[in-house]
C-alpha cells in the first residue's frame, strides 16, 4: 500500500464524496506547482526505484525551501 510504502496517503475523487470539488482544487494547485518544480529542477530522472524517485523530490522541495528563504543562492 502506497501510505505503508512511502509514507503517504492518495486520495481519490471518488473517496472525497461531498468534498470533491476541493479535492479537485487543491489537485490542481499540486500538480501546478509540481510541473513548475519539475521545469525549475529537473533536467533528467536518475532514480530507478520509487524511493529513489521519492527521495529526489524531497531532497529538490528541499533545495526551493532554502532557496526561497535566502539561505542558499539558487
Amino acid at each position: 500500500m502506497l501510505l505503508d510504502e512511502a509514507d503517504l496517503l492518495l486520495l481519490t475523487t471518488a473517496e472525497a464524496g461531498d468534498k470533491r470539488a476541493l479535492v479537485c482544487s487543491l489537485r490542481e494547485r499540486v500538480e501546478t506547482t509540481f510541473s513548475q518544480l519539475w521545469n525549475r529542477f529537473v533536467d533528467r530522472v536518475f532514480s530507478r526505484s520509487w524511493n529513489g524517485l521519492w527521495t529526489t523530490i524531497k531532497l529538490k522541495l528541499l533545495h526551493l525551501n532554502l532557496c526561497l528563504n535566502g539561505i542558499i543562492e539558487a
